[in-house]
């Protein structure tokens, strides 16, 4: 597939609009290092075709005097950005390499998203159908033990709501903390920015509360987990 080049007027129907996720690559005529990347971009398109939009966003001068660049914080170039439903899912600046550009399209490919803080406002609050968010850890048996689960819920609901996964640790610690989230695994259910119903991981008793349940203990099936997701998916 041809890469093609968007401008201003272009841009929201091109990108913000489109179904699948677009790649936009910000580059420029004068840049070394965007002409560099000509060959990647095209690589891109080529192994991605019925999968992914890739496009570029040519730069006349300073980014500071481009409207897609000043509003997307673009002020070096070249940047490849990933947009996924409208927002700005990953992005990497300067030059790159193949195997790095790739390795982001694939996480937002997976049927379950990796969120972070960069991403979790676009991804989980602002999202308009409910999300499931699976708060895990490598280390934690009991999480890995979930994944298939969540996976396959993923593709039972697929169009109808979302399932995002959120590793527990340092990077996220300001994140988890904000919303909570102090054992694994936890699946907290949001919808419309806010959290609906939780799951909590292994413990030993606790005190069932008014829509949330207690633990993640004994959910070995997707109709288990799918039970949350019921109440809010049309």
């Amino acid at each position: 597939m041809a890469v093609s080049s968007v401008s201003d007027r272009e841009f929201s129907r091109q990108v913000l609009q489109h179904d699948a996720p677009v790649l936009v690559a910000f580059r420029a005529s004068w840049c070394l290092p965007s002409q560099q990347l000509v060959p990647l971009v095209d690589e891109l398109a080529a192994r991605y075709e019925d999968r992914i939009k890739v496009v570029t966003v040519d730069v006349d001068s300073d980014p500071g005097g481009n409207k897609i660049c000043r509003q997307y914080k673009v002020t070096r170039l070249p940047v490849m950005m990933l947009f996924r439903d409208g927002n700005v899912a990953d992005f990497i600046g300067g030059a790159s390499s193949l195997d790095r550009v790739m390795d982001m399209i694939e996480r937002q490919l997976r049927p379950v998203l990796q969120v972070d803080e960069f991403n979790f406002d676009a991804e989980v609050l602002k999202a308009q159908v409910p999300v499931l968010v699976h708060v895990d850890a490598a280390w934690c048996a009991e999480s890995q033990q979930l994944v298939p689960v969540v996976d396959a819920t993923a593709e039972k609901f697929r169009g109808r709501a979302k399932v995002v996964r959120l590793e527990f640790g340092p990077e996220t610690a300001r994140l988890c903390a904000q919303y909570g989230f102090r054992r694994v695994p936890t699946l907290a259910l949001f919808n419309r920015g806010r959290i609906e119903d939780q799951i909590f991981g292994p413990m030993e008793g606790g005190t069932k509360t008014d829509k949330v349940r207690t633990s993640c203990v004994g959910l070995s099936s997707t109709d288990n987990v799918a039970q949350m997701l019921e109440a809010f998916v049309p």
